[in-house]
């Protein structure tokens, strides 16, 4: 599941994978009046695939 929070300046995404792993990932605007929300949300949860995969190559090494 994905979830977001948003401040003045920050969006955060919550990625919860099926066994209740946690990923959590950011995106910041300099301008807040110029910020655009939904673009926030796309960079934040890039942001958490990307840590997630990271995770994911790490243990995808002990397999092989």
């Amino acid at each position: 599941s994905v979830r977001f929070e948003h401040g003045s300046q920050t969006t955060v995404c919550y990625l919860t994978t099926r066994s209740g792993f946690e990923i959590i990932g950011v995106s910041g605007t300099i301008d807040p009046i110029n910020g655009n929300l939904q673009k926030g949300r796309e960079l934040a949860e890039a942001n958490a695939r990307q840590i997630l995969w990271g995770h994911l190559a790490f243990v995808k090494q002990f397999l092989w």
